[in-house]
């Protein structure tokens, strides 16, 4: 169960990035130093990808791709020094 809750969460928090408004998420992207392009990329990830694990499709790729955003997130925003 809390497999399932835990790859909810993703969608959940793209479907927020989403309704705060991608563009403001995507300058946000380009101020740390990566292409605005990749809001857009994490928000599909996010969105479907969550959903997708939930449903059981595509887990390993999709657990690569989670692993690869949360690293990026945790080096770029959280140990920003």
């Amino acid at each position: 169960m809390h497999t399932i809750d835990n790859t909810f969460s993703f969608s959940i928090h793209g479907f927020d990035k989403l309704n705060n408004g991608i563009e403001s998420l995507a300058s946000w992207f380009s101020s740390i130093g990566h292409p605005e392009i990749f809001a857009y990329v994490v928000c599909l990830l996010e969105v479907m990808g969550g959903i997708a694990l939930v449903a059981g499709l595509a887990t390993h790729l999709l657990s690569c791709l989670f692993f690869n955003d949360m690293t990026v997130a945790i080096v770029k925003v959280k140990l920003a020094v």
